[in-house]
């Protein structure tokens, strides 16, 4: 194959577009919910959730794992969003999110010198301490 010339100006090597944001809490919108082609370090696939934070439509994203034991994070993440999730079997349409509005608690995490903005929850729509950073401690 012929190589092929690329302009990488503006471009980020960690993915988004490089912005990192402070953590706290920031309103957002679901752009993406895709299910994994193999298999995490859990054994299991999982939901990359990519998000747009904040008013610069900055980039973050999270992970819903299928594990039996990581499904309560999903769960808390989908209840919180408004969608219904029955105890027991349950159609997932990961369509449905998509576009979806919502309040998400920003953390930093770094992985091989680069940082990312990763969302470590979707918070209630009626959290009072939204404009604080504070943490969010309820299931």
């Amino acid at each position: 194959m012929p190589a092929i010339n690329i302009d990488f100006t503006g471009a980020s090597a960690g993915g988004g577009d490089g912005t990192v944001l402070d953590p706290g809490i920031y309103p957002a919108v679901i752009k993406s919910v895709k299910l994994s082609d193999k298999a995490g370090q859990s054994g299991y696939k999982y939901f990359r959730v990519a998000f747009e934070v904040g008013e610069d439509k900055t980039y973050a994203s999270s992970i819903w794992s299928l594990s039996p034991g990581a499904l309560w994070r999903m769960k808390t993440d989908l209840v919180r969003l408004g969608i219904e999730v029955p105890d027991g079997q349950f159609e997932f349409d990961p369509d449905e999110p998509v576009g979806m509005e919502c309040m998400v608690k920003i953390i930093n995490e770094t992985d091989n010198g680069t940082t990312y903005n990763n969302v470590e929850e979707i918070v209630s729509p009626d959290y009072a301490g939204a404009d604080s950073g504070d943490s969010v401690g309820w299931e």
